[in-house]
């Protein structure tokens, strides 16, 4: 809308009262003062004069961009009968607000239409920005009798903005839906703030457009998120001497810090395309350790009050994928990572485990169901998953290959000052690992120049100290060393004392003993080695024969090629062995499965342990027994 100048102007057109020199200079100072604005949040008022009256009338127009306004004036001058302005009228507005009537009205042809009882000003835009999709949203005022009343509403809607005034306003009414509709269109076309307001509904790592990463949390005005950084340097460094002191092992405690920090810096592996740590931890120890205690403390490090990072097991595979996928750029957690007995538990057990192990392992989550029931593509996981049990029965064992196995004894955890305070301290965790990540985000460019040619290194030392008969193995030790040379770095910044070689030998030392268990911890492995120990070392009492076996107290018996062995004392012995080597594994029904496929457990219609037929002249008379393929025991 423009000033137009009108020629040969009378008292007849406008008649406006004489104005002092005082209020003159006034008016015209609020008129440079109105064109020199550049930020107006409220829509501005000005007044449209009536022609052909003499008393002075007025309806208030609302203008949306003041910028594309050109208010044109000239010098005033003196009429024979009264004070006039010289060439200053407007154009009617195509919308304008009639103060009177208290409507929104159209000028259509200088016929006025009805378009509403209220009135519409665009405030900003917003961007909502989630994990997997971003959407656009304007943001409305709507000005009913001088009430501002706020609405956000997704931009591919706006058209059908009425629709959602009258559902949220019921006071609100639209007289007619098509002129209210070019209304909307035309004060969004005069909208003139284009920067949009963008805000992230997630935490974790994020690219800006200026390639530059950032850790979006709730300490950041524009973000919301189940994560927050804070703390202080101190706080930091205490953390660090507490938690080392916690155990009575502590190369145990290193391998469990040092895989949480991976966790925060898995997606600077994922940009250099660099596997990682692609195992999930497993933190073992009998029940009342304290294991759960020190998984809590790192995995709810950076979490908002309120919020959790136990994965719930009882959930459906799909729901703990979705879980993953959320939490890629935390610690999360498995508590109770074991079946809790019954053969249903066990099969959902070792589905759901199995597909933990393998979203860890392989860095993939599978792709969510899109429209038409078609599958989307796979997606990408980086990260780190803390699971703990009392015992270790993953049945299969590539699972365990997906793992890092961590076993503290029963005495490991020290219940002291230093855990306590660290448990009742939450500021200490937070403060630590918010450190970290600030550290990354600092020196993110010298980590993504440096990274790759780090692990490629300590790869290769790996490979020369190992014999590697297992995927994933040296590239996990490789990321634990990176990781400690990384983390050597964030020390010396800080002040924080920390042995960098020390560290760097207790790292190999471990993954040693990791390499020798995982050559002996398949699950069918330490069966056999149960019963090879318990009759090498005569834990077993069998007899040669069936006849001897019937007559004395014996625990089973030999034929030419089976081993028989009552059920109570195989499986006794069996927990037996896994309690002195501390594998804690448990005699389920899915691993007696998994032995009768192997040609190693006899099965019949789906039974594994058979009834003795001959009565015994001891007890018990018929006992439950197991029927074992000799050669396999034996010859192995």
């Amino acid at each position: 809308m423009k000033w137009k100048k009108v020629e040969n102007v009378s008292a007849e057109t406008v008649h406006v009262e004489k104005a002092t020199t005082d209020e003159t200079a006034q008016y015209t100072t609020a008129l440079a003062r109105l064109r020199n604005e550049k930020n107006v949040s409220p829509p501005c008022k000005y007044f449209y004069f009536n022609k052909s009256i003499t008393a002075l009338a007025a309806t208030v127009c609302q203008l949306n961009n003041l910028e594309d306004v050109e208010i044109l004036t000239s010098p005033q001058t003196r009429s024979a009968d009264s004070d006039t302005f010289e060439g200053l009228t407007m154009e009617k507005p195509l919308f304008f607000w009639d103060n009177f009537h208290g409507k929104l009205c159209k000028n259509d042809d200088g016929k006025v239409v009805y378009v509403a009882n209220f009135e519409c000003a665009i405030v900003n835009e917003l961007e909502d920005v989630e994990r997997e999709q971003s959407t656009l949203y304007v943001e409305i005022v709507v000005i009913f009798k001088s009430e501002q009343l706020s609405l956000k509403v997704k931009k591919a809607s706006l058209f059908d903005l009425k629709k959602e005034i009258l559902r949220n306003f019921p006071q609100c009414f639209v007289y007619d839906t098509n002129c209210f509709q070019e209304y909307i269109a035309n004060i969004y076309g005069n909208f003139n703030n284009k920067n949009t307001v963008v805000f992230y509904r997630f935490g974790g790592w994020y690219e800006l457009s200026s390639k530059k990463h950032i850790f979006l949390n709730n300490a950041l005005s524009n973000v919301s998120a189940k994560v927050t950084l804070s703390g202080t340097t101190e706080e930091a460094r205490q953390f660090l001497t507490l938690f080392m002191q916690i155990s009575s092992e502590p190369s145990k405690l290193l391998m469990i810090l040092l895989y949480s920090l991976w966790a925060y810096t898995a997606y600077f592996y994922e940009i250099c395309g660099i596997d990682g740590l692609r195992s999930v931890l497993y933190l073992s120890a009998p029940t009342g350790t304290g294991k759960t205690s020190v998984a809590k403390i790192l995995s709810s490090a950076i979490l908002n009050n309120g919020e959790k990072s136990v994965l719930r097991f009882d959930d459906t595979v799909a729901s703990l994928e979705e879980s993953l996928f959320n939490s890629r750029d935390i610690l999360a957690l498995v508590d109770d990572f074991y079946a809790k007995g019954n053969k249903f538990d066990d099969q959902s057990f070792k589905a759901k485990a199995s597909a933990i192990t393998r979203i860890v392992g392989d860095g993939m989550i599978k792709g969510k169901m899109g429209a038409n029931r078609k599958p989307l593509p796979d997606r990408k996981y980086r990260g780190g998953v803390i699971a703990t049990g009392e015992f270790i029965d993953l049945n299969t064992h590539s699972s365990y290959l997906r793992c890092w196995i961590v076993n503290l004894g029963a005495n490991s955890i020290n219940f002291s000052y230093e855990l306590s305070t660290l448990q009742r301290n939450s500021n200490l965790a937070r403060a630590f690992f918010s450190l970290w990540i600030w550290w990354l985000e600092k020196n993110q460019d010298d980590i993504l120049r440096l990274l790759k040619t780090q692990q490629e290194f300590y790869f290769s030392v790996c490979r020369k100290k190992f014999i590697d008969p297992y995927p994933r193995f040296s590239s996990n030790v490789a990321t634990f060393l990176t990781i400690n040379q990384f983390f050597s770095q964030f020390c010396r910044e800080y002040d924080f004392s920390y042995d960098t070689n020390q560290a760097y030998y207790a790292i190999l030392s471990e993954a040693e003993a990791q390499l020798q268990m995982l050559r002996q911890f398949s699950p069918i492995k330490i069966v056999i080695k149960a019963i090879q120990d318990s009759i090498d070392n005569a834990y077993l009492n069998l007899a040669e024969n069936e006849n001897d076996f019937c007559t004395n107290n014996y625990d089973g018996f030999f034929t030419s090629d089976k081993i028989i062995v009552i059920t109570a004392k195989l499986e006794e012995i069996i927990e037996k062995y896994t309690n002195k080597m501390n594998f804690g594994l448990k005699f389920t029904a899915a691993l007696k499965e998994e032995l009768a496929r192997k040609n190693i457990l006899e099965e019949k219609n789906g039974e594994t342990n058979f009834k003795f037929t001959k009565a015994r002249l001891v007890s018990p008379k018929r006992p439950r027994i197991y029927k074992i393929n000799k050669g396999a025991i034996l010859n192995e």
